[in-house]
């Protein structure tokens, strides 16, 4: 189906264009396929029209003139039949015993009226007339043949009379000439019924074709359409994001104007305010940057074996401090020796990301385990906390940018919720996956698996 009236209007030209281009390359097939096909057609019909005028010619320049002219009753003996409706009736197994079936295997498919004629160019005798030709018909058709070939035929000469609509052929014969006409009525019968029905099969084709166009279209345009939208709410989010600090520096600035005369002592609220908007200002186009790089196609990450039990290990041991100040029992059982591919200083953001967000939002007097094992050809990153667990619609967006669940609370730590979605990244980039659980039991889960090294 076509994009609704509430979609970008360059996404609903794109899936036009689409469309337009994929329905041109189509109508060019079709009527290439229609060209082609009539061609071969008009030169098989017309081939079967020469055919047939030349097995009569050829029959008639079997038999001498003389001996046809003075001997009519002889002419069954070269396989003419002038009293036959069609050619084939005196064909060349014409000579048979009475009752015994003929051989008809080389007669003609088209009928034909034959002639011949003096050295000036008048009727001598009529072989045959299949065609049931009239005499105004017969005459007319010799003078075209005379006007245009003047009687100087060089052993063959073929052609269309247009206004009769006749093939004839023009061959010499013994001070004379022998002339055949066959009707183009065969050749326009079968390519008229070909183009017919070749253009309600290929009308139907089009139609059809269309519909498919359009539905491969909408699936086309629905990832384009979906990034498109989530790069507009991206831009929106992070213009929200910008606003509040902005908002508050500004106003910092103003009560600081407003009183010139204060020592910056006196005014240091106001400048740590401005410090601090300005930090959250800086992590957040950093935190733009990473997910603009990780997502660029054409940024080539080179990958070395990395020991993941040291990176692990060491974030532990980095967020102890915090846990601690949270109130927090901070856990961890961390298998030896894991080795992945990978690129360290993402790894670090990783785990780090995981374990800060467990420590924001572990209940106090809880616990955050980290557990690192392997399996397989995998390994297996698991970072749980106790507390409140996330709400069930919220579980399929906390990877998404921007995103919180509690936005308060978040905003009060520093976080604009683009750190899971930076995570979510770096796992999609090694080639992993990454999963989130949460229930009032069992606390939340974020859960990593990569492959091994």
């Amino acid at each position: 189906m076509l994009l609704g009236k509430d979609a970008d209007s360059v996404l609903r030209r794109f899936q036009r264009q689409f469309i337009l281009v994929i329905m041109a390359f189509v109508a060019v097939i079709l009527i290439a396929v229609f060209v082609v096909a009539s061609s071969m057609t008009f030169a098989q019909r017309e081939a079967d029209v020469r055919n047939a005028l030349d097995i009569r010619s050829d029959r008639m320049h079997q038999m001498p003139i003389e001996l046809m002219l003075d001997n009519r009753q002889y002419m069954n003996q070269y396989g003419m039949d002038i009293d036959a409706e069609f050619f084939g009736d005196g064909g060349p197994g014409a000579q048979r015993d009475r009752g015994e079936p003929r051989n008809a295997v080389d007669d003609p498919l088209v009928a034909t009226s034959a002639f011949l004629l003096d050295e000036h160019g008048d009727i001598q005798m009529t072989v045959s007339n299949a065609l049931d030709l009239d005499t105004a018909t017969v005459e007319e058709a010799l003078d075209d043949i005379r006007s245009h070939l003047q009687l100087d035929a060089e052993n063959v000469e073929f052609g269309k009379i247009q206004t009769l609509n006749l093939y004839y052929q023009l061959r010499d014969y013994e001070n004379g000439y022998s002339v055949a006409l066959a009707s183009a009525n065969y050749v326009e019968r079968a390519l008229n019924s070909l183009m017919s029905t070749l253009g309600i099969i290929e009308t139907i084709a089009f139609l059809l074709l269309l519909g498919i166009s359009i539905v491969l279209s909408r699936w086309v345009v629905g990832p384009v359409e979906r990034a498109w939208e989530q790069q507009r709410q991206f831009v929106a989010d992070a213009s929200h994001e910008l606003k509040t600090p902005l908002s508050v520096m500004r106003a910092n600035n103003s009560l600081i104007m407003a009183n010139p005369e204060a020592s910056v002592a006196s005014q240091m609220q106001w400048i740590e305010s401005n410090e601090l908007e300005a930090t959250l200002m800086q992590d957040l186009v950093n935190d733009m940057l990473t997910l603009a790089q990780s997502e660029n196609t054409q940024n080539e990450t080179v990958f070395v074996p990395v020991n993941l039990s040291d990176i692990v290990q060491g974030s532990v041991l980095q967020f102890e401090s915090v846990a601690f100040e949270r109130g927090v029992i901070l856990d961890s059982s961390i298998a030896q020796n894991i080795q992945v591919n990978g690129e360290e200083k993402g790894l670090h953001r990783l785990v780090g990301t995981l374990i800060d967000n467990a420590c924001k939002y572990a209940q106090e007097g809880g616990t955050i385990t980290v557990e690192l094992k392997s399996f397989g050809t995998q390994c297996s990153l698991r970072v749980n906390n106790t507390g409140e667990p996330i709400a069930e619609e919220d579980l399929n967006h906390v990877f998404d940018r921007f995103y919180r669940s509690d936005k308060a609370r978040t905003r009060s730590e520093g976080g604009v919720g683009l750190g899971l979605a930076i995570a979510k990244n770096i796992v999609d980039e090694h080639k992993g996956s990454i999963a989130v659980t949460s229930n009032a039991l069992e606390g939340t889960s974020f859960t990593v698996n990569l492959p091994l090294a």
